[in-house]
């Protein structure tokens, strides 16, 4: 069975999308992604960068690097109902002996036994 192809298309989105957050990447390394040439990787990562989706990154010496841009959190808002599902611990003892297991036991034996292949 073949492992489904990524889609190579040089989308904002599927850029972003092979982009590990926090990891600077070499125009070569994107390209190499995505099956192309750098020259042509280089235009979608100048818009990216303008559109704010990148960050241009010197973590590499000698090259220029590109990086997932930090994402900003969006503001909860403050009309949700804070609910929880917790309730009151239970406490059970448990004093005595235990009854009533054995029967349950000897159905599971059996099931198993049905299942046997020898």
């Amino acid at each position: 069975m073949n492992r489904p192809r990524l889609n190579d298309s040089l989308a904002p989105d599927n850029v972003l999308s092979r982009m590990v957050p926090g990891k600077t990447y070499g125009a070569y390394a994107l390209a190499a992604k995505f099956h192309v040439r750098t020259a042509k990787m280089r235009p979608v990562l100048e818009k990216m960068i303008t559109l704010g989706m990148l960050e241009i990154s010197n973590a590499q010496p000698g090259t220029l690097g590109f990086r997932r841009a930090k994402e900003i959190a969006q503001p909860v808002s403050q009309e949700q109902i804070e609910t929880t599902v917790a309730t009151q611990p239970v406490l059970v003892r448990l004093e005595g002996t235990l009854t009533g297991y054995d029967n349950e036991i000897a159905r599971r034996v059996a099931l198993c036994m049905l299942v046997r292949t020898r």
